[in-house]
């Protein structure tokens, strides 16, 4: 008797944005967090012209500070989930812009699964350099710390450097993210830590 054999359905390539910031990001002017400074709109929003676009996916990055994992938590999360619900086409995946230790930014994104929310919120508010007011986390070795817990979970989020060259002050001084950085980030999570976007 013949057995079926059911292969795996062929990949393909699909339009995505693994950077999107919403209302939720902000920056700091004149020593205060202000919220929807670099970013205006709302995660639906977002999604709605993500999908106008023609997106198939992308990733909601917002910049993390001072006590924001609660803040995400709370607020940011919602509005991941009301996005799904709203454009059930597009896949969203829920991630933040990591402010990085020992670095300048990188993304997490996380698997869709029951645990995304949690799993967030405890990576952003264990490693994040800027959650707490406390400039000894801001290491690489903190950074390699947090590969190693990310490394851990099941399923595995990925992480990439974000605009390493920025903060260069010029050839071979690399000021944010250096060469041996990111090489010290992979050989640590390699399933992990897989790339970096190169702009700005």
């Amino acid at each position: 008797m013949a057995t079926a054999t059911h292969a795996a359905p062929p990949r393909q390539w699909l339009a995505g944005d693994h950077h999107v910031h919403s209302r939720f990001s902000g920056k700091v002017k004149d020593g205060q967090y202000v919220l929807g400074a670099d970013g205006i709109y709302t995660i639906p929003k977002n999604a709605e012209m993500a999908q106008a676009y023609g997106l198939k996916w992308f990733v909601s990055t917002d910049h993390g500070g001072l006590g924001l994992s609660q803040l995400h938590y709370d607020q940011t999360w919602p509005e991941v989930l009301a996005a799904r619900e709203a454009t059930p086409n597009l896949i969203i995946f829920y991630g933040m812009e990591f402010d990085t230790p020992g670095g300048d930014h990188s993304s997490i994104i996380l698997p869709i699964n029951a645990d995304e929310r949690e799993h967030l919120r405890r990576l952003e508010h264990t490693y994040a350099k800027h959650e707490v007011d406390d400039p000894a986390r801001d290491t690489t070795e903190n950074m390699l710390k947090a590969l190693r817990d990310m490394n851990g979970l099941s399923p595995k989020p990925l992480v990439f450097a974000h605009h390493p060259s920025r903060s260069a002050k010029g050839i071979g001084d690399y000021h944010g993210h250096t060469p041996w950085e990111l090489r010290a980030w992979h050989d640590t999570a390699p399933k992990v830590a897989v790339g970096m976007e190169g702009a700005p």
